[in-house]
């Protein structure tokens, strides 16, 4: 690709300035050579693109059919479950790519949630408040982590809530930031408003709340031991 691409470019910039050439040197000597040489120009230029774009749509077609062979995978067999990690690293590397969302839409659900679960750190980090078929994909599955094992996905979704609480945070000033904040607290609405998740959602908000106000408390030493003022 980088090699069809490079060739088509340097065609490309050959072709426009034989152009050029034929513009300026209209009604001389040179006019018909330089004609000559603009045509020739084109039709390499034709041939290297026309191969670039069928280089182009076989790395789609296969990042296409990678995304969902993986999903596939997962959903039916146990045996290869680090392929999650795989399927991941490929699915955030072209999150913008709308075929590659396209072709995760429909298996992407059914496969068990715990899959992802080690990947729960890479999957919050790529939250923001977005409107997409990537953010809409990412939005469920992190609910599902969350629904279905609370202990090991909470965490992350309640450290991105508070992470802009701090109003002197550089993190207030950041628009990634302050998307995945809001983003973390519409799927942490979502969890409350879950009959099977939102006693140990509200438990363990209330329960990390507490903790939070306990780190914050001032130490002081009474008698050579520190102690809670």
């Amino acid at each position: 690709m980088e090699r069809a691409q490079k060739l088509k470019t340097q065609k490309y910039n050959e072709m426009t300035e034989y152009e050029n050439m034929v513009k300026a040197n209209q009604a001389t000597k040179k006019d018909n050579e330089l004609r000559n040489n603009h045509r020739k120009a084109r039709v390499l230029y034709e041939i290297d693109n026309e191969e670039y774009e069928r280089l182009r749509n076989n790395r789609e077609m296969f990042l296409q059919k990678s995304v969902e062979n993986y999903l596939n995978c997962l959903e039916v067999s146990d045996d290869y479950d680090n392929d999650a990690i795989r399927f991941c690293a490929l699915w955030l590397e072209h999150s913008g790519n709308q075929e590659a969302n396209l072709s995760a839409s429909t298996p992407l659900p059914r496969v068990p949630s715990k899959k992802f679960v080690p990947m729960m750190n890479q999957l919050s980090s790529r939250l923001l408040n977005k409107d997409d078929q990537f953010q809409k994909l990412l939005l469920k599955l992190i609910f599902r982590i969350c629904r279905d094992h609370p202990y090991h996905g909470l965490y992350q979704l309640m450290a991105l809530e508070r992470q802009s609480l701090n109003s002197g945070s550089k993190d207030t000033k950041d628009p990634a930031a302050v998307g995945r904040q809001a983003s973390a607290k519409q799927i942490l609405k979502k969890l409350l408003a879950d009959e099977a998740s939102k006693v140990v959602t509200s438990n363990l908000y209330f329960a990390t709340e507490h903790f939070m106000t306990l780190a914050h408390e001032r130490i002081e030493k009474v008698n050579g031991m520190s102690q809670v003022s």
